[in-house]
């Protein structure tokens, strides 16, 4: 893994924040076989829109840790940038240069190995909850928010040199639901990106959930 974080481009926070549904009201009960029929399935119902709900936070958290990702790299880069700029000049440092080069230097540290695992698995996670939650999803469309995925993701890959280490991230395993998902909405850089990251990415190892 490449340990010189890249020049990342300075991006705005996207602001992507995924809304569920709004659930239908219900009506009057009727006091009947039918009308308490009725209400198992308003409570299977509820329970489904309340593991909705759940899974969607779920997704905003992973979405807000990926931007939280994307920043830190920034903050590298620039740090990274700002002591490459003096180590042309070669001036004297005085003290409290030092100081703040050493500052610096701690800021333009690039994530661990561990850390960007973890932030690719919580990409891969988040793929397969956005496949589960598209019949939940209000704005933004889950087509619309892949791309929110895959911009960070290509920065992402960038800075560790290349594909190997997103290769490697076997866990969580891809849903069938969210290969297809990507299979029939990726287009361009995107879909060669994905492709790129091999098996772990491509290859679903569960059934449609």
């Amino acid at each position: 893994m490449s340990t010189k974080p890249p020049q990342v481009v300075p991006r705005k926070h996207s602001g992507v924040r995924v809304t569920p549904k709004e659930q239908p009201v219900d009506g009057l009960g009727i006091h009947s076989e039918a009308g308490r029929e009725n209400g198992l399935n308003r409570e299977s119902d509820d329970t489904t829109h309340v593991n909705a709900e759940r899974e969607v936070e779920i997704l905003n958290h992973c979405f807000e840790d990926v931007e939280k990702f994307m920043a830190r790299l920034q903050q590298a880069a620039e740090a990274q940038s700002i002591l490459n700029q003096r180590a042309k000049k070669k001036s004297r440092s005085t003290k409290k240069g030092s100081k703040d080069s050493d500052f610096l230097t701690m800021k333009a540290c690039p994530p661990t190995e561990e850390e960007f695992i973890s932030i690719f698995q919580k990409i891969k996670y988040s793929l397969c909850l956005l496949h589960r939650l598209q019949a939940s999803i209000a704005q933004p469309p889950a087509s619309e928010l892949l791309h929110h995925i895959f911009l960070p993701l290509k920065l992402i890959v960038n800075t560790t040199g290349g594909t190997a280490l997103a290769e490697s991230v076997a866990s969580p395993g891809m849903t069938k639901g969210a290969v297809a998902m990507l299979q029939n909405n990726l287009t361009g850089e995107s879909k060669e990106l994905w492709t790129s990251l091999g098996t772990n990415w491509t290859f679903p190892l569960f059934g449609p959930e």
